[in-house]
C-alpha cells in the first residue's frame, strides 16, 4: 500500500493529538521529528538508522501505546511504508528485491 506524504503525516497527527493516547504536547513534537526524519530516509539504511534513533529514545519508551501504533501499522511487512516515493522506487527496481 502506498500513502502519499500529506495522507501519512496526517495520520501520523491525528494519532499523537488524539487525548486517549496520552502523548504531552511537548512530546508530540520530539515525535514528531523522529517521524519526518524517518519519511525522509532517502534509503533504506536511513530508514533503519532513522527507526533505531526513534526507538532507542526517551519518548519511544515513554509510549508503549506508540509504540505497538507505529510497530503495527507503520513498521509491518516486507516494505516499510514510510519510504518516500524516491526510495521505493529503488527498492523496487533492485533485482534482489523481486
Amino acid at each position: 500500500m502506498l500513502v502519499c506524504d500529506f495522507r501519512r503525516m496526517q495520520a501520523w497527527n491525528r494519532w499523537l493529538v488524539k487525548l486517549t493516547n496520552g502523548v504531552t504536547k511537548a512530546d508530540m513534537r520530539t515525535l514528531k521529528q523522529y517521524l519526518r526524519t524517518i519519511a525522509r530516509s532517502k534509503s533504506e539504511e536511513d530508514f533503519t538508522h532513522s527507526r533505531e534513533v526513534l526507538e532507542q529514545s526517551r519518548e519511544w519508551e515513554m509510549y508503549p501505546n506508540f509504540q505497538r501504533y507505529m510497530t503495527e501499522t507503520w513498521f509491518s511487512g516486507d516494505m516499510p511504508r514510510v519510504f518516500p516515493i524516491n526510495a521505493l522506487i529503488s527498492y523496487l527496481a533492485c533485482p534482489t528485491q523481486q
